[in-house]
């Protein structure tokens, strides 16, 4: 068991130079004596080594750097010094895992490895074109670790372009990314500056980087484009600049993060753009985006203000797209306002021992909106999506009805009245204000079917059917009514007593109630038209729908009006020169007149005259003005038997030329008188609907 002749042994022991001599030895020995060995007696074991065994220098180039904690380049350049012929081939064995041990090595004292450091890559960098590509990417990796460190912060900017050969073969992944502040400064031409951004961190704090290479134009607008981080940067230290390439399309945020789309919303309202068509294009994009921002965020809360401060420079048929697609982001599915957590300040949290308070977007984004929005925009185009559900402050209450009041001083259309009575005042206003709005609304579009439309959701939001302020403003308005036709009262009071049976029965009788409740339930239809606030400073009124001209209402608008005795007078002092000018709009329109209003508003003297006086006047349609003359004088006739006073039809007949059936003897004996039973049904209809 003892030491074999001519061998050298194992020994736990650093070897010493006279243990060696003139004796016999194997590599692994001359390894083991290689990294035990005093510092002094190190180059004489490497020359021995090299006169014993020429080809253990991988070995030995190992054994320094990972068992004796010598430095790569330190080690090759020892080696080398020693005679060894070292190359690219012993560089391969360091980007190689570590040999096993052998079992006796377990029991050999190893310092740690170096840390790699500028004068190792720069050997790899002499040696790059005959390494592996395996062991180039090791290496690379390696490169891009040691300058992304503190050793690597302070590298001169012409060494690391010399060493790019190195850094520029490793494969860009975010764990082996550069900092951007590691690019900056380098002053390095543009293509091996493009080609170094490729393994940097641009999701990081760009904004230094983004600075430096705009100063020196060295950032196209594609390279932007691709990288969000670089977006961020650009908003930061150049606004003007990133909001122009956003809105000409040449960068886009695509999904951008919380930060990244309050930045930019922050910065496309400070910079002012000029907001062409193509502008608001690109405009809608970045909304459309905002989709992929979770709307229940401080962020998209504190988006709102300045984006609805751009769109409040847009026009209104521009704007409004916009706004119904970005008010959908702060509404839930189930209608509800979106709550974002917005940080508290240092008083509140000392007070309440919380950070953050609840609060609901969609408020903000309404409340905001109420500076520029019209009612067109807010029920007509449906700009802003509707919000069922979330709790109404006291100031929003207060801002949106003096909003209302304001609104209704402009031209409105019933239509859009209405679904402001449906849809908003129900979710926005108390009971009180609720019923103060309505009124206003009624006042201002003055029309039958509006008032019965819009009383069915205002009653349910008021109380229901056992409420009586709804009923008991339309019985005024009935009341006030001097000469509603028939059909006009027994629609209102049918709608009445379906609706709020209990004040039917109080306010007129129980008998009377049974007896409409017994028919179907009256389903009132709006006619469309616009309210009087439209009237202009020409002191012409707008017409409503289905009106030949802009010079009045037509006939139906008329007849659905409060008061239509008072809108026909006004429409007639809006058109007093309609017998001169004699316009082929104005015989249009006369011509709805004659065959439409209802016979209840021809009763009175002056209307009937001036009626007369505009049908005796010479039109270039003899023919078509012939045959309104003779229905006109069967509506008067009407008039004449249901008040029994036939001055208005005697005098017409007398005073009109255009009259049918050759002279007016013919005509009363042709035509008129055979119409006399007609004449006293309708008269008496007209009798029962004035007197009921």
């Amino acid at each position: 068991s003892g030491p074999r002749p001519g061998r050298l042994n194992f020994y736990p022991a650093p070897f010493l130079p006279s243990m060696l001599a003139d004796a016999e030895y194997r590599p692994h020995q001359l390894v083991q004596a290689v990294v035990t060995c005093d510092d002094a007696d190190l180059d004489a074991w490497l020359r021995t080594s090299l006169g014993t065994f020429p080809g253990v220098a991988g070995r030995l180039f190992v054994a320094l750097t990972r068992d004796r904690g010598v430095a790569m380049w330190a080690a090759f350049q020892r080696l080398a010094g020693a005679g060894f012929a070292m190359g690219a081939a012993h560089l391969e064995l360091m980007a190689s895992p570590p040999p096993q041990p052998r079992k006796e090595e377990n029991l050999l004292p190893r310092l740690p490895p170096p840390a790699p450091s500028l004068a190792d890559f720069e050997l790899v960098a002499l040696h790059w074109a005959k390494l592996s590509d395996k062991s180039k990417a090791i290496f690379a990796d390696g490169c891009l670790g040691w300058w992304a460190s503190a050793v690597g912060a302070d590298t001169p900017s012409a060494t690391l372009l010399r060493l790019r050969p190195v850094w520029s073969h490793a494969r860009p992944t975010q764990r082996r990314k550069l900092p951007p502040a590691r690019a900056c400064g380098l002053d390095w031409p543009c293509s091996d500056t493009l080609a170094l951004l490729a393994h940097v961190d641009l999701d990081g704090d760009t904004a230094a980087l983004v600075g430096e290479l705009l100063k020196r134009d060295a950032l196209p607008y594609a390279f932007v484009a691709a990288h969000q981080g670089l977006i961020a940067g650009a908003l930061i230290v150049r606004p003007d600049w990133a909001v122009a390439r956003l809105l000409a399309g040449e960068i886009a945020l695509v999904k951008p993060q919380l930060s990244l789309a309050l930045l930019a919303a922050c910065a496309l309202e400070r910079a002012k753009p000029e907001l062409t068509k193509q502008a608001v294009k690109h405009l809608g994009r970045f909304i459309d985006e905002l989709e992929h921002v979770q709307a229940a965020t401080n962020a998209m809360a504190a988006c709102v203000e300045p984006l609805l401060t751009l769109l409040a420079r847009l026009p209104p048929d521009e704007r409004a797209p916009l706004l119904a697609r970005l008010s959908r982001y702060y509404v839930t599915d189930t209608g509800s306002s979106a709550m974002a957590a917005v940080p508290r300040s240092a008083d509140e949290r000392a007070g309440s021992g919380r950070d953050t308070t609840a609060v609901h977007s969609f408020e903000r984004l309404f409340d905001a909106a109420l500076r520029f929005v019209s009612l067109d925009e807010l029920v007509g185009v449906h700009a802003l999506s509707v919000c069922k559900q979330w709790p109404v402050s006291p100031a929003v209450r207060v801002r949106f009805e003096e909003w209302v009041m304001k609104q209704l001083k402009e031209p409105q259309q019933t239509t859009q009245l209405l679904a402001l009575c449906t849809d908003w005042l129900p979710v926005l206003c108390a009971p009180d204000q609720m019923l103060r709005l309505w009124l206003q609304t009624l006042s201002a579009a003055k029309s039958w079917s509006f008032t019965l439309c819009s009383a069915v959701p205002i009653a349910a939001a008021c109380g229901g059917p056992d409420d009586e302020r709804v009923p008991s403003q339309i019985t005024q308005l009935l009341r006030l009514e001097k000469s509603a036709s028939a059909a006009r009262r027994e629609g209102v009071l049918c709608a009445l007593a379906h609706g709020s049976p209990r004040f039917f029965a109080k306010e007129y009788s129980i008998c009377q109630w049974i007896k409409l409740s017994k028919r179907p339930p009256v389903q009132p239809k709006l006619l469309p038209r616009t309210t009087r606030a439209a009237t202009g400073a020409t002191g012409k009124a707008r017409r409503g729908v289905g009106a030949p001209t802009d010079d009045g209402e037509s006939a139906a608008c008329i007849n659905d009006s409060l008061r239509a005795d008072l809108a026909l007078n006004r429409n007639l002092a809006a058109t007093a020169s309609m017998h001169r000018t004699k316009t082929r709009e104005e015989f249009l329109l006369l011509s709805d007149w004659v065959t439409g209003l209802e016979t209840r508003l021809l009763a009175d003297r002056q209307v009937a005259e001036r009626f007369g006086a505009i049908l005796c006047a010479a039109w270039s349609d003899r023919a078509a003005l012939s045959q309104l003359c003779d229905s006109f004088s069967h509506k008067l006739l009407v008039v004449a038997l249901a008040a029994h006073d036939a001055s208005a039809l005697v005098a017409f007949v007398a005073k009109c030329p255009h009259l049918p059936g050759g002279s007016k003897l013919a005509y009363l004996a042709t035509r008129l008188l055979p119409r006399l039973p007609v004449a006293a049904a309708e008269a008496a209809a007209e009798a029962g609907g004035a007197g009921g």
